[in-house]
C-alpha cells in the first residue's frame, strides 16, 4: 500500500491506496465536504498547501493534489514528505515511471524515509522489475525491520522472482501475527494456488473477503483458485457475480472465458 506522510515527520502517517497488485479502494467516510481544487489565498504555509493537497489525494483528486505538491517544492524542493506524496498521487494516475523518480528525489534527500523504499518497491513491482523492487524493500527493512508493508511487497518480489518458499514463510507469520489483515490472505493465497495448493488459496482469499467483502481483485483470484481446485461452477459463479457489479472489468470477463472453455 502506498504510504503518504504529513508534515511533521512524527506525525500519524495515513494509508492512501491498496497494495500495488490491489485495485485502489475508495476513502474511509463520508466527509462533509469536497475540498475545493483552488486556493484563493497567495499567502499560505508550506503546511496548509501540503494539508490541502493531502486532502484532495483522500478524496482521489490526485492530479489536482499535484499541483500543491509542485507549489510546496517550488518553495523548499528539499521537503523529502513532499516527493514522497507527490509520488503517490502520480502513481496513483498511472505515471508509474515518474513515480519512481520521484521516489528517488525524495530518498536523495532522506535514505532512511522507509515508506518512501516501501511505496517504490510496490511501485517496481507493478512494473515488473523485481530485482530492484527487491532491493527496495531491503533498504527499507533495515530501518524498520517489522514493518508489514515491507515485509508483504518483499514476499511478492520473491515470488514473483520464483522464490515461492521464501515468499510463503514471509506471508505465513505476516497472517499470524496481523489475522485480520485482509491483503496478508490475498497474498498468501495467490501464492498457495501458485504453488499448487489451491484448496489452501480458496481458504485464505476467502477469508480475506470476509474481512473486506466484494473486493474485486480478490474475487478474481478466488474465481481462478476455485478453478484450479476443480471447482467450476464455483468459479464461475464467483466471477458471474463480479463481472455482474463491474463489467468493464477485463480480466475477470477473460478468466471466465478460458474457465468456460475448460482453460
Amino acid at each position: 500500500m502506498p504510504e503518504i506522510r504529513s508534515c511533521p515527520p512524527t506525525a500519524p502517517r495515513a494509508l492512501l491506496a491498496a497494495c500495488a497488485l490491489l485495485l485502489p479502494l475508495a476513502a474511509c467516510g463520508e466527509p462533509a465536504e469536497e475540498p475545493a481544487a483552488e486556493e484563493s489565498t497567495a499567502d499560505v504555509t508550506r503546511d496548509e498547501l501540503h494539508a490541502q493537497a493531502l486532502s484532495l489525494a483522500a478524496h482521489g483528486m490526485h492530479l489536482e493534489a499535484l499541483g500543491y505538491y509542485d507549489r510546496v517544492l517550488q518553495a523548499n524542493p528539499d521537503d523529502a514528505d513532499a516527493h514522497n506524496n507527490r509520488a503517490v498521487s502520480l502513481r496513483m494516475i498511472g505515471y508509474d515511471e515518474e513515480a519512481v523518480k520521484a521516489y528517488d528525489r525524495c530518498l536523495a534527500l532522506d535514505p532512511t524515509y522507509y515508506t518512501a523504499h516501501f511505496n517504490r518497491a510496490e511501485v517496481l513491482i507493478g512494473l515488473a522489475r523485481y530485482e530492484e523492487a527487491l532491493a527496495a524493500c531491503d533498504a527499507g527493512l533495515e530501518q524498520a525491520p517489522e514493518d508489514p508493508s515491507g515485509l508483504y511487497n518483499r514476499a511478492w518480489a520473491l515470488h514473483m522472482l520464483g522464490r515461492s518458499d521464501e515468499a510463503l514463510a514471509i506471508l505465513d507469520d505476516l497472517v499470524e501475527r496481523y489475522p485480520e489483515d485482509p491483503s496478508n490472505h490475498y497474498y498468501r493465497g495467490v501464492v498457495r494456488v501458485d504453488r499448487e495448493d489451491a484448496e489452501g488459496g480458496v481458504a485464505d482469499l476467502q477469508r480475506s473477503l470476509e474481512l473486506r467483502p466484494a473486493h474485486p481483485p480478490v474475487l478474481l483470484a478466488l474465481g481462478r483458485a476455485l478453478a484450479a481446485a476443480g471447482r467450476r461452477d464455483e468459479a464461475l459463479a464467483t466471477l458471474d457475480a463480479l463481472i455482474e457489479q463491474h463489467p468493464a472489468y477485463e480480466e475477470a470477463v477473460l478468466a471466465r472465458a478460458r474457465i468456460a472453455a475448460g482453460g
